[in-house]
């Protein structure tokens, strides 16, 4: 089974905004200078996934 991320739409840690990128089967690169968030945005995005993988009762992680 392959899977993959079609959109994201998480708030931006350490602030009060949100992001929402549509993948739609493309690669995200993320670049931005020294201290900007990129660490704590793909921390984001794994905690929510292991989130959805933790629980066994969902195999849908898509309304989290």
């Amino acid at each position: 089974m392959l899977c993959s991320i079609s959109k994201i739409n998480i708030p931006i840690p350490y602030s009060r905004k949100r992001v929402e990128i549509e993948l739609n089967g493309r690669s995200l690169i993320i670049t931005g200078g020294n201290g900007c968030g990129k660490t704590s945005f793909i921390t984001a995005i794994y905690n929510y996934l292991k989130k959805g993988i933790n629980d066994p009762q969902n195999n849908d992680i898509q309304h989290y």
